[in-house]
Formats: C-alpha cells, structure tokens, sequence
C-alpha cells in the first residue's frame, strides 16, 4: 500500500509523513510538520468515525434479526400427531417450547 503524501508549503513538492517527522525539530520545517500532522490525526479520527458507525450498524442490525427469529418462534405453535397405544392419533399443541 503507498504511503500518504502530504504537501509541503515550502516547496510545493509531496513528502511522506515520517519524512516530516525526521524535519520535526527543523525551523525550516516546522510549520509543514505541524499541518501534516493536524491532516493525518483528522484523517485517523474520521476513519475511526466512519468504522465504529459501521460496527454500530452490524451490532443493531444483528440484534433486530435475532429478535425477530426469537419472535416469531414463540408466536408459532407446532402441531405433533402422536400415536396412542390403540392406535388412534392424538394431536398435542405445543405453543411454548422454550
């Protein structure tokens, strides 16, 4: 994966992010250091952001599936036949089976 550039005020050219923290205590420096590390912490933040909303998203939206599977378990009935010892059916009606 290639590595982010940031662009220097100074000299208009592209450097990489370590490239401005080696030049981190430079005067000459200094000033694009600071705005390349203000854009690459906004970068991280957003990023951050945008995956937790994600993992929100999967966690609601898993827990609303699995309440609708338990819901419409329980408001179902199943229907068993059984057969009696004499040989006719009975039907037995479990509403709740857990």
């Amino acid at each position: 994966m290639r590595k982010k550039k940031y662009i220097s005020q100074r000299t208009r050219a592209t450097h990489t992010y370590s490239f401005y923290r080696q030049r981190r205590n430079d005067p000459n420096w200094r000033a694009d250091y600071l705005a390349a590390r203000v854009c690459r912490q906004r970068h991280i933040l957003i990023s951050l952001i945008i995956i937790l909303v994600l993992i929100l998203i999967g966690v609601i939206g898993y827990r609303n599936r699995v309440v609708t599977l338990l819901n419409g378990s329980e408001t179902t009935s199943q229907v068993t036949t059984v057969k009696n010892a004499s040989g006719e059916d009975s039907i037995k009606d479990f509403t709740k089976i857990f």
